[in-house]
């Protein structure tokens, strides 16, 4: 899969290619709903290492190319839980994951990614042929991923309040995946963590991965 860029924005025209002050996304209420413009607050994407045009050329970019490819192309929201799964092979790997054509995440999970492999390396005793396939089998996945930047605006709805507990680090994603849902409303969220499977499933997300059976 090639990049495809996607982010949340409350903007209401294209900026084209022109650079400029990026639009703002809009905030999230308690329960996931938008509370309306706020031009104080931005999302944009990562593409790779660089950074996409202004958010509003970046949505509106996705729609055009949306247009011209398949029209089931399946959009979902993927934590680190879920990706090192897929790089490591493991048990319990997310069985819906080759039917995803655009993963979406925030640009945390690389690092994530990355520290978790790095600690298997010195915990585990990996060795150096090891390591580099994880990292190498990880960036390959990574580049077909949309990132999202963690910026103000997302780092804002994160230290809000959620519905139930999540941690830190989740409530990240938990932000990011609000903010991307003002855009793509149908986002499912995928993740084999309880928790935040517990809290997307409060906001009213759909919940590949986990379970939250009591």
């Amino acid at each position: 899969m090639c990049p495809r860029t996607c982010a949340p924005s409350s903007a209401a025209r294209d900026r084209g290619d022109r650079s400029g002050p990026a639009d703002r996304a809009d905030p999230a209420g308690p329960h996931g709903g938008t509370v309306g413009p706020d031009h104080s607050r931005q999302s944009s994407v990562l593409r790779g290492a660089r950074q996409a045009p202004p958010t509003c050329a970046v949505v509106h970019q996705l729609g055009r190319s949306a247009a011209g490819r398949a029209a089931q192309a399946v959009t979902v929201y993927v934590d680190a839980s879920v990706l090192l799964r897929i790089v490591a092979g493991e048990r319990g790997a997310l069985r819906d994951w080759r039917k995803i054509t655009r993963p979406l995440s925030s640009e945390l999970i690389r690092v994530e990614c990355l520290r978790t492999i790095d600690r298997a390396r010195i915990r585990l005793g990996l060795n150096d042929v090891e390591i580099a396939e994880r990292r190498a089998a990880l960036l390959e996945q990574l580049d077909a991923f949309d990132l999202v930047e963690l910026d103000r605006g997302v780092l804002e709805r994160a230290a809000e309040p959620f519905p139930t507990e999540v941690g830190s680090l989740d409530g990240v994603h938990l932000a990011t995946a609000v903010l991307a849902r003002t855009r793509i409303p149908d986002l499912p969220l995928a993740t084999h963590g309880r928790q935040l499977a517990i809290a997307a499933r409060s906001m009213g997300f759909r919940v590949l991965g986990a379970s939250t059976a009591s």
